[in-house]
Order: structure tokens, then C-alpha cells, then sequence
């Protein structure tokens, strides 16, 4: 059975990010998780490349109901979930 983890959004305010992701990893591995993922949202960026994040092989698009607006990079979105 393959397990996965999905990292979207991440708060740390006594470590950085970067230690923040580090240590789920390590606890990710020791509970047998298979799969890691963490989107390139917001910050993400300044950690997926020293963490060693495989890029992935896709494009992620969000659809909003009724919602236009013009391309953007994704460290420029944020999008709370209710």
C-alpha cells in the first residue's frame, strides 16, 4: 500500500519553515510514508529546492465559480479553505 502526505500551506513561528518541513519529513519516513507532497504556493519555493522537492510533472489550476482574473505565479497565491 502506497501512503502519501500533502503539505499545502505552513505556519512556524519558533522555527523556520525550512526546519518546520525538515522535521515532518523525518517523521513522514519514520511512520512509512511513501510520498511527500508540497505545492509551490506562497513561500513554499524558498524550502522545496534545498529540501530537494522533486519538481512535479503537471500545472495545478484552481477553478473559482464566477472568478476571473489574469495568470499569476504561484508565490503570489494564497487561497484560504473554509
Amino acid at each position: 500500500m502506497l501512503y502519501a502526505v500533502y503539505s499545502y500551506y505552513t505556519v512556524s513561528t519558533s522555527m523556520t519553515r525550512q526546519e518546520l518541513i525538515r522535521d515532518a519529513l523525518i517523521i513522514a519516513k519514520q511512520q512509512g510514508v511513501d510520498v511527500f507532497n508540497c505545492l509551490n504556493l506562497q513561500d513554499n519555493q524558498t524550502f522545496l529546492d534545498d529540501l530537494r522537492f522533486g519538481r512535479g510533472d503537471g500545472n495545478l489550476h484552481y477553478y473559482l465559480f464566477n472568478w476571473s482574473c489574469e495568470t499569476m505565479e504561484p508565490s503570489d497565491i494564497g487561497l484560504i479553505l473554509l
